[in-house]
């Protein structure tokens, strides 16, 4: 599958059971599989941040996950948290 083709597929993924302790706050964060992560932007697992990343978005809104802003633009409207 070609790296622009993942754009216009279907994005799928699972809940696995299994979280991820953020070292900074203590959350336990949700870990997801999913069929979009491009193999070119590094190794290892990614976190995904759907506030600021319209793939990661679309991906939370299948599935019904928070969205959680995590930078403010300097100018403009503020951005606000979703479901």
């Amino acid at each position: 599958m070609k790296t622009e083709d993942l754009c216009n597929d279907g994005k799928e993924g699972f809940f696995t059971g299994r979280h991820a302790t953020n070292p900074f706050s203590g959350e336990k964060i949700p870990i997801w599989v999913g069929n979009f992560v491009l193999m070119e932007y590094g190794t290892g697992a990614i976190m995904a941040v759907p506030a600021h990343d319209q793939r990661d978005l679309e991906f939370c809104r299948k599935y019904g996950l928070p969205v959680r802003v995590v930078i403010q633009p300097l100018e403009g409207e503020p951005l606000v948290r979703t479901k």
